[in-house]
């Protein structure tokens, strides 16, 4: 949201501060017509937002920007240095969601499938679905740092991750 609206007040990239949005946009009314924005920069802004590359908004802004003030091309101009690097944050999020499917791996206890993975990016919450295609019928625990994932068959249920793995995948695991 803080990037339409600073799109459409016309704040230049260099002078958008993503710590601190509403110092540049403040909070006025717009009377201007929302911006038209490309589905696949839509898709690739949804992926790279998994990042935890700190500039990613800054990036993400600056290409919107771009292709907003005559560019609109821009996204296939693979030599471009910012449409390279916003291809390479998505590039990274995208075998991060590979490498979650193919080792995570889930253990029995008491009733429930367990895993424990640490990710790269952000991208748990976003895996969700895959797992309850997955194992459907099974309750499930899929732990990571930043986020505890729990399938109990009829919802999915969020709360904070685990720094570490659980005592039971490790004694498991010897």
């Amino acid at each position: 949201d803080s990037a339409r609206r600073a799109l459409m007040l016309g704040v230049p990239p260099e002078r958008f501060n993503w710590a601190l949005p509403e110092l540049c946009i403040g909070d006025s009314e717009l009377a201007v017509v929302s911006p038209m924005v490309p589905g696949t920069f839509l898709n690739i802004a949804k992926t790279v937002a998994l990042h935890r590359d700190d500039e990613k908004w800054a990036l993400l802004y600056a290409l919107l920007w771009r292709m907003h003030h005559g560019e609109s091309g821009l996204l296939q101009v693979e030599a471009d240095p910012l449409v390279a690097r916003v291809r390479f944050l998505q590039k990274a999020v995208e075998r991060d969601f590979l490498k979650m499917q193919l080792f995570v791996r889930f253990r029995e206890s008491h009733g429930f499938k367990v895993a424990w993975y640490k990710p790269e990016h952000m991208i748990a919450e976003e895996m969700a679905s895959f797992f309850i295609k997955k194992n459907p019928e099974q309750r499930w625990f899929l732990h990571t740092p930043q986020l505890t994932l729990r399938w109990n068959l009829k919802e999915l249920e969020l709360t904070q991750g685990l720094a570490q793995p659980p005592r039971l995948l490790i004694d498991n695991a010897e």
